[in-house]
């Protein structure tokens, strides 16, 4: 690259992490200096603030290139590429432009691309022509740790406008490598879809713009709601002391006994869970839609003995090269066709929950499949054990129809029948489905089960053992089956899946006269060899994968896999390097069936230092989140942190053609999670069933059953914006597979128009009066009580059910989501209508007929939600009327006349928005009255004349309070703040504000310099240099002057565009940000119940769960005083500190933007910002306000709002904080770390002054410990000290009080005429 030009220009190498500057030839990101260098992007300040900042030596702007380069010995630069590019795939770092380097000089490959997708991450490349991907897939090969993971042929790149591949569009190309929705993919095309789109479905809004969105934000959700679900369960089965004891009862009176000794035995319990585990029925249902896919892959793999042996060949495993070899003696050349011979697969396919909240896949099991038996059983053992304990959950349940064994048993029956239909029965021999077991099997019971269902299908079984007679009729390939002289039509295989089974040659014999034989096998040995680990291992990749499966579903199958390594490969060395660094991430697993054989941490590490590796698989390991699970061993109930293994029960009977294929449920393997293994009957885990969780998405609501079919009337109410148009399309699409109601209608309600009304009335009354079924959904913000009462008149004259559902939304989303329609209804009007118009109460007639769903939910998720909560709303009952008369129809037109003429009137007098609320107040309190009087004179007055004397009489009462809030709301003079309004500055947690605005002075008043730590006004962001120098009268000099100013100018706009700032940063966060640590991102709903105790437990020291109690109880706290006001007591555990900090910087990885807290700190974020605001709402509504307000009682009889945040400060960063007090009443310090020196907090004394940097200050030096927080007054004068070494992070959380503002006034420009909420 060359040197700097002279002078004029500064370059250096700087850790784009640290921005510490880098010695000579170490790698870093290229920085430019120099007074050339542009002051940001316009217009874009989160850009400019990532991009820009001040050089270390001048203190002018410095430009972050993002090219890695290195600084040579005689001062030339070196380009080594961009720094976004280098990456950590499979625990190694590399340059993704050196993939794509390798992969284009690849002969026929005329550009590539690659890219990191997941967690844990895999690196996919694409490259072109597609004729070239065979290359350099043979390429990857010898690329080591460069070798992608997936390669995937392009037809066409997505494009940037300037011409460049455009990585961030990859994700939009299809399995076949064509760019979905090409024809339409330019930006003027775009636009014109997303206006059709608009003008067809009528709102739009964030919670619809993108299904994938919404299901990453569901997975989290789910998780974090099931982990929920757990922990209740546990506790609640705890409580209930006979629950063992019945469980028990239960097992042993279904048959759910093993045999841990030889006949005649006593029968005990196997391991179980006493509750069932939590599993999101979103996830449960995908899986179960894979299930017949991968009973496809199986069996179409089981049919290719060519790939087979291609793929199993180089494994160096002697038992698993003789059954390969007996396959080539049984189905090679001159042998039988496996593609002409029936095939039953019974399988089970093993899932773990991943750290991204989305289930991948451990493993296939293909032979001896065991619990299928156990699992239905202990499916209605489960179902007893909630009855008992009382654990009635109104959105979770048992999974309904989880009978695997009933499903295996009609599966065998069916082979059976076939085998009937080929054969017959030869020489008087009744041909019987066999039970080929070894002796003493721990597991006969469960099989016992399977055999009962099939003698309740009228099929003959019967059992036979390891060591059997087994012969061929007619001593030829094909002949009769004989074991023990009986002839089996079906051999379902419950042994020979281990090299034990084979102590000697008459087990290798007998096993190749079955496969000989026309017995149909479960399985046959090329089914057993398709589910072997090198087989899985070969389709993860996509070029295997592709064989056997479409495109289409190869990609559903590859969303489920995690990378596999064949160790012995060269291809693999990057993982197997990076195995012996992080044995940890890893697991070897062995050519093995059943639990104990796989490989973890030390002894993984030992076996890959060995010589012959071929006979393992190298697979990243599946870190799952735990849950509590209540476990019953040896008749004893144990509490434990638990994972679940899930496992999907398919069966799958082919000969030239699919014969059938099903799933036939589910089951768990719970185990704790310190364990590495999971195997029951290695004594590692237990026996466990899924309880469905319905608050994640997918189409959970089918077990709400059969609802008579009936007429039925829907009224679908809500703001402009929240969602209707949407949740009525989603619900007619999927509701008519849940009901025998064939028809669904939906009607636009849009108007209050006398037309528009008789239009709808007449549709409605048609289709009422239509013979057959029908459901009616009015479309309609319905915000008229009388409006409602007068449909709920018309179903009752019609003698059909009748429901309404309130789409509950905040207003800030309502005109968010309006903002964006082409016809956008005015803003006062969305306000004036939240303000004014009531909504149904419990206990009222309309209320019994109500359902409130959740706006900011999907809308799949809302038609989830209704469809599970429909037999306890008592949804298709027939209405019966109200022990009062409805009003009249005269009175529900004049309501609505009302309505419309005082709408016009408030907009026509052009009145301050602050105004509004009192209005629509006013309006509330007098409608009554209003329209009782309107009835009183309807039949004797002209109605025209009687609505404007209405409306004027209305107004006139209301005069003096409109005169009132217009006086109170900020002149022309007030500054900046003049036009703000509630909505603009207020983001409702609730229970708590989240932005830091309380006052108006806030955008004028207290802008901070740091160039010469001083405060400052600024009346209008826009005001010139000479009228803000007039206002702020003090001496520097020209230049100081200039910077002071810019500074000043800069913070305040800054501070004006915050809350918008906050907002779409908020919403960016919820749509793309994909957790580390799921549980933290709490729900809205539910930040005012506490945590359970347990969790409680691990997320505060014992010691404020302490004072915590004394706080509640009234009586006096433990907490330390340490410094006038100030007080110090333990907060946060260590552990849940770790997990706070790695959440925080895994956001800061994902690069979204989020603001800093304050001017004084750059390096941190606001957790209200990055979607922890209900975490935080839950600590202080529940934990913290009864310790504060027993400490200051005077200074927070109540909190308001809250403005949490993250401060971090290191050597050379934030070293001039200056001197200052906090806008709060009351502020709380959390230590996030202590491995710093420097950094003390120096405390001085309570005071609000103008400049407290220039007042003499008796300092008190500070420093908490970890997980510790100082609570002390926000007008307390404090400064933090420079960091010296290590790095200072903390939590900084300010309450504030409406009432005490309200009645001292702002604390920092002492007025109440300012505020903008007490």
């Amino acid at each position: 690259m060359g040197k700097p030009l002279g002078d004029y220009v500064q370059l250096w190498v700087m850790d784009p992490e640290t921005r510490q500057q880098k010695p000579c030839e170490e790698p870093g990101e290229l920085v430019v200096g120099g007074f050339q260098v542009a002051k940001g992007y316009i217009k874009r300040p989160e850009l400019t603030a990532f991009k820009f900042f001040p050089d270390p030596w001048t203190a002018s702007p410095a430009y972050r290139t993002g090219d890695l380069v290195r600084c040579c010995q005689d001062g030339e630069f070196e380009y080594l590429g961009r720094v976004e590019h280098r990456v950590e795939v499979r625990g190694t770092r590399i340059d993704l432009s050196s993939v794509e380097d390798a992969l284009a000089a690849v002969p026929g490959v005329t550009s590539a691309a690659a890219v990191v997708r997941g967690d844990p991450p895999r690196l996919l490349a694409y490259v072109s022509p597609r004729a070239a991907q065979a290359e350099a897939q043979e390429a990857a090969r010898s690329m080591r740790h460069l070798a992608p993971d997936v390669i995937i042929a392009v037809e066409e790149w997505p494009r940037t406008s300037s011409g460049k591949i455009d990585k961030n569009r990859l994700h939009e190309l299809d399995a076949t490598g064509v760019l979905a929705g090409s024809e339409g993919s330019s930006p003027k095309a775009k636009r014109a879809q997303r206006m059709f789109h608009d003008e067809v479905t009528d709102e739009t809004g964030p919670g619809n713009e993108s299904d994938v969105d919404a299901d990453v934000d569901a997975d989290f959700q789910g998780v974090a709601r099931c982990q929920e679900l757990a922990r209740f369960a546990v506790e609640q089965a705890a409580l209930c002391d006979g629950l063992p004891r019945a469980v028990q009862v239960q097992a042993y009176r279904t048959g759910l006994v093993v045999f841990n000794q030889a006949l005649p035995g006593t029968p005990e319990l196997p391991p179980l869970s006493l509750v069932p585990s939590p599993v999101p029925s979103g996830q449960l249902q995908h899986l179960q839609l894979l299930a017949p896919i991968f009973s496809r892959l199986v069996d179409r793999v089981s049919c290719d003995l060519r790939w087979l042996t291609k793929c199993l060949a180089p494994v160096s495993d002697p038992w698993l090269c003789r059954l390969l070899g007996m396959a080539q003696e049984v189905y090679g050349p001159g042998g039988k066709d496996p593609a002409a011979q029936p095939r039953l697969l019974l399988m089970r396919q093993d899932y773990l929950l991943g750290g991204d909240g989305r289930y991948r896949q451990v493993e296939i099991n293909t032979i001896a499949v065991a619990f299928a038996g156990f699992t239905e059983q202990l499916s209605l053992v489960h179902q007893h054990t909630l009855a008992e304990a009382k654990l009635a959950l109104s959105d979770a349940w048992p999974l309904e129809d989880n009978t695997p064994s009933t499903d295996y048993a009609a599966a065998l029956a069916a082979a059976h029948n076939e085998y009937m239909k080929r054969f017959g029965s030869d020489n008087g021999h009744a041909p019987r489905v066999c039970f080929y077991c070894f002796p003493d099997d721990f597991l006969e019971m469960d099989q016992c089960h399977i055999e009962s269902a099939l003698r309740r299908l009228k099929v003959p079984t019967f059992r036979a053992f390891l060591g059997a007679k087994v012969t061929l009729g007619d001593a030829s390939t094909g002949g009769t089956l004989l074991i023990d002289g009986v002839e089996a039509s079906v051999v379902f295989l419950h042994c020979t899946f281990c090299p034990e089974h084979f102590a000697h040659e008459g087990e290798w014999h007998s096993r190749k006269l079955m496969e000989l034989s026309r017995a149909i096998k479960v399985p046959s040995l090329l089914g057993h060899l398709a589910g072997a680990k090198r087989v899985q291992q070969a389709l993860s990749r996509w070029e295997e994968l592709s064989r056997f499966l479409p495109p289409e579903d190869a990609g559903r199958c590859m969303s489920v896999f995690v990378a596999q390594y064949d160790p012995s490969q060269p291809a693999s060395a990057g993982a197997v390097e990076n195995a012996l660094e992080r044995p940890e991430r890893w697991v070897l697993k062995p050519q093995r069936e059943g639990g104990g054989n796989n490989f973890f941490g030390a002894a993984l590490a030992e076996q890959l230092r060995g010589n012959d590796l071929s006979q393992f698989v190298l697979m990243e390991k599946i870190v799952s989140p735990s849950m509590p699970a209540m476990l019953l061993k040896a008749g004893v109930a144990t509490s434990v942190e638990a994972v679940s293994e899930l496992g999907i029960f398919s069966a799958h009977l082919a000969v030239d053609h699919e014969i059938l294929s099903t799933v036939g449920g589910a089951m768990l393997r719970t185990k704790a999670s310190s364990s590495e293994e999971g195997g029951v009957c290695a004594g590692h885990g237990a026996i466990d069933t899924p309880l469905v969780v319905s608050e994640v998405g997918g189409q959970g609501g089918a077990h709400a059953g059969q609802i008579p079919a009936e007429k039925c009337l829907l009224l679908v109410c809500g703001l402009p914006g929240s969602g209707k148009t949407q949740f009525c399309k989603a619900l007619a699409d999927s509701a008519a597979k849940f009901f025998l109601v064939t028809t669904w209608h939906h009607l636009s309600y849009d108007s209050p128009s006398r037309t528009e009304r008789e239009t709808i009335s007449n549709r409605v009354d048609a289709l009422l009066t239509a013979p057959g079924s029908a459901a009616i959904l009015l479309d309609d913000n319905m915000y008229s009580s009388i409006t409602r009462a007068h449909w709920a008149q018309v179903a009752i004259d019609k003698n059909c059910a009748f429901h309404q559902l309130f789409l509950k939304a905040p207003l800030d989303l309502c005109l968010e989501r309006n903002s964006l329609r082409p016809s956008a209804v005015p803003d006062f009007s969305i306000r004036y209508m939240a303000e004014v118009f009531e909504w149904p109460q419990d206990g009222t007639w309309e209320g019994q007929h109500s359902m409130m769903l959740n706006a900011q939910e999907t809308a799949s998720q809302q038609v989830d939600s209704f469809l599970h909560h429909l037999p306890a709303a008592k949804f298709w009952e027939r209405v019966r009327p109200p022990d009062t008369a409805l009003p009249r129809k005269d009175a529900h037109n004049m309501d609505l006349d009302l309505r419309k003429i005082v709408s016009l009137a408030l907009k026509d007098a052009k009145l301050p928005k602050l105004a509004m609320p009192v209005l629509a107040k006013q309006w509330s309190t007098r409608k009554a009255a209003l329209v009782a009087e309107s009835q009183a004179k309807a039949s004797a007055a002209d109605t025209s004349a009687l609505r404007h004397e209405m409306v004027e009489t209305f107004l006139r009462s209301c005069m003096a309070d409109v005169s009132a809030a217009s006086a109170a709301s900020p002149s022309k003079q007030d500054g900046p703040d003049k036009d703000l309004d509630k909505e603009e500055v207020s983001v409702l947690g609730p229970p708590f504000r989240w932005l830091p605005a309380e006052c108006g002075c806030y955008f004028t008043d207290n802008i901070y310099a740091r160039l010469v730590d001083a405060y400052f006004k600024v009346l209008n962001p826009e005001m010139e240099a000479a009228e803000f120098w007039k206002v702020n009268d003090r001496e520097y000099d020209a230049a100081t002057r200039s910077q002071i100013f810019a500074e000043a100018v800069n913070t305040a706009k800054r501070r004006k565009e915050a809350p918008q700032v906050f907002r779409k940063n908020l919403s960016t966060v919820l749509k793309q940000y994909r957790p580390k640590h799921p549980e933290l991102f709490l729900r809205k709903a539910d930040v005012r119940v506490p945590f359970p105790p347990s969790q409680a437990a691990e997320v505060f020291k014992s010691g404020f769960l302490e004072i915590w109690e004394q706080a509640r109880g009234g009586k006096e706290l433990g907490a330390k005083h340490v410094h006038d006001s100030c007080h110090e007591c333990p907060f946060l555990s260590d552990a849940f500190v770790e997990q706070l900090k790695a959440e925080l910087r895994h956001f800061k990885e994902q690069k979204l933007p989020h603001q800093q807290p304050n001017s004084m700190n750059r390096n941190g974020c606001i957790l209200n910002e990055i979607g922890l605001g209900p975490l935080m709402d839950r600590m202080i509504y529940v934990y913290l306000m009864p310790v504060c307000r027993a400490l200051y009682p005077d200074l927070l009889p109540g909190v308001d709002s809250h403005h949490s945040f993250i401060v971090e400060y290191g050597p050379n960063m934030d070293t001039n904080l200056g001197v200052h007090d906090d806008n709060s009443e009351v502020t709380i310090n959390v230590s996030l770390s202590q491995d710093y020196s420097g950094g003390e907090l120096v405390l001085y004394h309570r005071a609000r002054v103008a400049h407290p940097q220039k007042l003499e200050k008796k300092p008190y030096y500070h420093r908490t410990t970890h997980g510790t927080m100082l609570l002390h007054p926000g007008e307390l004068l404090h400064e933090v000290l420079p960091v010296t070494a290590g790095n200072r992070q903390g939590l900084i959380i300010w309450l504030r009080s409406d009432a005490f503002r309200k009645k001292h006034g702002c604390p920092l420009c002492q007025s109440t005429d300012r505020l903008l909420y007490a």
